[in-house]
């Protein structure tokens, strides 16, 4: 499968974030450069990121009881966005959100006019790309 030219990995607190049914909430992450592969160590995946690149402004709506609308909205540096939108499988064991394919919206600086789709990998942390 192709990466995306913004292969970076999210993490950020969730812990106590609650999304009942027909709720929404707003989130920020940290974002790293993905350079890294994935591995399962004491009941936890962790990775190998590479330098702070920005923050993730995400948006989760949950419509019905196995699925979220997420919007993610990616800030590099304080220059460039894009922006990125989907429907995602919930998780009600760890209530967070399950991987898919998110729609390119768009976005400013070389993101501008963008289009496609961007692979979403939840672990948590979390994987784009």
């Amino acid at each position: 499968m192709a990466r995306f030219d913004f292969p970076v990995i999210s993490e950020g607190e969730t812990d106590g974030d609650e999304l009942p049914v027909g709720g929404s909430i707003v989130r920020t992450q940290t974002v790293f450069e993905d350079q890294s592969d994935w591995s399962f160590d004491d009941g936890r995946w962790t990775f190998d990121a590479g330098a702070q690149v920005g923050f993730v402004y995400l948006e989760l709506a949950r419509p019905s009881e196995n699925r979220v609308v997420l919007t993610a909205t990616f800030e590099f540096g304080g220059r460039e966005t894009v922006t990125l939108k989907g429907i995602v499988p919930w998780n009600n064991e760890t209530g967070r959100p399950g991987g898919g394919r998110l729609a390119v919206l768009g976005g400013t600086g070389k993101f501008q006019g963008r289009v496609g789709q961007v692979t979403l990998d939840v672990r948590n942390p979390w994987r784009w790309g």
